[in-house]
């Protein structure tokens, strides 16, 4: 037989031509980014801070910390370059833009020095107070002085120059502070000791007492937080009293720069040394109460810190010490705890594991329920002649028309009756009977694999479990994979089933508990986010796993053998 030349006019035209190609590609990128987009929003929510996510218009990507050597300083990256507002015309606009930013950088000069106490080594951060007071400015001016003219909106800047900075100062301007701790013993309510703190520190270039926040406290200046051995301890010393030598809870108001930065905490006191289970993270830039509880064993509230005995030494008879060190740290890894500090918040937030566990759980046997019920009522349908089985077949078929809503409420008057309710019984035990969708696509799947296979079976002596279990269940793994991955993310996801059989909350599995989360802690939209990140990937690495196996199964179920 005569071969075909290659590259001839028969073979080219067979070839697709590199713009279809390409063309073609190009659409798969553009709709498989389209049904991408909701994923890629929650992972990009996962990584923002809550006022980010809340900020309109909405932003795509998560800002980036900003990197200070110092403390206090002044966020760069807070304010961006001031725009013209749309009540103000462009050629008045362009007339008293550089007039109103004179009028900024004035007042920020003129207050700095007493601010920040050294003027060497903030030139950014006086420039990004100088744009951050133009910017309260310009956003504080109504629309009744934009449209009087330009003489209106300088008397304006000029008479509000000092309310402007201070909402740019409040708003971007961050400083490590210390003040008052307090112990509470085992059988107080609410009442506290209080502690007269007056805090020292180490690699500080001045400590001093002022109002921060409207709140007297002790602010400290560190002028460098650069190289990996550099470390600021702040500490207090305080007489001990037996009244507070059985106490259960230290708390410690402390004011954040947001820096990003780790500091540890040390307790001696005549007793015994003591440091928290974790550092504490400067993730904040207000007020807080940090709350450090001894208690080895027990479980403690979200936020708090547990005090464990340490090997460092007592202090003295009569007197105790507090100390917090705070930890140098590199600019990625900064970033690095910025984006990443909603995961292991939400992870803790919540008994995640717990509810992982549970769901894992009610999974499995949901699972291996619906592959033995389903595949014997399939193989029934399929393999064995009898009597009838295409009427029954018909009948199954047909309850799928019932929606779940007719059945939900019989099935727990059922449940209630058995005494099942507030239990896993009633989530698992019904995918031991059988699910109309799976046997109808498990029953076209077995229909294709040829009878000789089960005929010869016979003929040598099998039996019908047998050829069930040794010939059909090993040819019909693509099949077997589809359903058991379809009956893992209908359990997965599930929400109606654990809302209406489970109220202790220990039971809970991740999609009730995630309600229930978001229900109570909607305040926190950043930590929700990263927990319904967390619970995509579970399908998401199972889909791709499995993606070659499952798509094997769609194809071939209902291809007449």
């Amino acid at each position: 037989m005569r071969k075909p030349r290659v590259g001839s006019s028969r073979d080219r035209g067979r070839r697709r031509p590199l713009w279809q190609t390409i063309a073609l590609h190009a659409l798969l990128v553009v709709f498989s980014s389209i049904f991408l987009l909701p994923l890629f929003w929650l992972v990009g929510s996962s990584l923002k801070s809550d006022d980010q996510i809340r900020a309109f218009p909405p932003e795509w990507l998560p800002d980036i910390p900003y990197y200070s050597k110092v403390s206090p300083y002044f966020d760069v990256h807070h304010y961006d370059a001031v725009k013209r507002p749309e009540e103000c015309p462009e050629s008045t606009w362009s007339q008293v833009e550089p007039k109103l930013d004179a009028i900024a950088h004035q007042v920020v000069d003129d207050t700095w020095e007493a601010t920040f106490h050294w003027s060497s080594g903030h030139a950014d951060d006086r420039a990004a107070a100088q744009r951050g007071t133009l910017a309260e400015s310009v956003a504080g001016m109504p629309s009744a002085v934009m449209e009087a003219g330009a003489d209106a909106m300088l008397d304006h800047a000029r008479e509000n120059s000092e309310t402007s900075m201070e909402k740019a100062f409040g708003a971007a301007y961050r400083q490590l502070a210390l003040g008052d701790i307090a112990f509470q013993g085992e059988a107080d309510a609410g009442d506290a000791a209080g502690v007269d703190a007056k805090w020292l520190a180490s690699v500080v270039e001045k400590t001093r007492q002022q109002q921060v926040a409207g709140q007297p406290a002790y602010l400290f200046e560190i002028k460098t937080l650069k190289g990996r051995r550099v470390r600021c301890n702040l500490w207090t010393d305080f007489h001990w009293t037996p009244d507070v030598s059985d106490f259960r809870n230290l708390t410690i108001d402390l004011h954040g720069d947001r820096s990003w930065r780790k500091v540890d905490v040390l307790l001696r006191t005549p007793d015994g040394a003591y440091r928290t289970d974790r550092p504490i993270l400067l993730s904040n830039a207000s007020w807080e109460e940090v709350i450090l509880i001894r208690d080895p064993e027990g479980e403690i509230p979200w936020g708090t810190f547990r005090l464990l005995e340490s090997g460092d030494e007592p202090s003295e008879p009569g007197s105790a010490s507090l100390t917090l060190t705070v930890l140098p740290a590199s600019r990625w890894q900064v970033i690095l705890r910025k984006l990443t500090y909603n995961y292991p918040a939400g992870l803790t937030f919540i008994p995640f594991g717990k509810y992982l566990l549970n769901t894992l759980l009610v999974c499995g046997l949901v699972v291996f329920g619906t592959l033995i019920s389903c595949s014997l009522v399939a193989y029934g349908l399929a393999r064995v002649r009898w009597r009838g089985r295409n009427v029954l077949f018909y009948i199954i078929i047909g309850t799928m028309m019932l929606p779940f809503q007719v059945t939900m409420v019989p099935m727990f008057v059922v449940f209630a009756k058995i005494g099942w309710v507030d239990s896993f019984l009633p989530l698992f035990v019904p995918a031991f009977f059988g699910n109309a969708f799976f046997i109808f696509l498990l029953r076209q799947f077995f229909m294709t694999i040829p009878h000789e296979l089960t005929d010869a079976a016979r003929v040598d002596g099998c039996s019908e479990f047998g050829i069930y279990w040794k010939i059909i269940m090993p040819l019909a793994k693509p099949a077997l994979a589809t359903v058991g991955l379809f009956a893992f993310m209908n359990t997965w996801n599930d929400y109606v089933g654990p809302l209406i059989y489970l109220s202790d909350a220990s039971k809970y599995t991740l999609s009730i508990g995630l309600a229930s989360f978001s229900s109570q802690y909607g305040s926190y939209p950043g930590m929700l986010m990263a927990v319904t990140a967390v619970m995509t990937i579970p399908i998401i690495i199972l889909f791709f796993l499995a993606q070659r196996t499952f798509i094997q199964g769609i194809t071939l179920t209902g291809v007449k053998g």
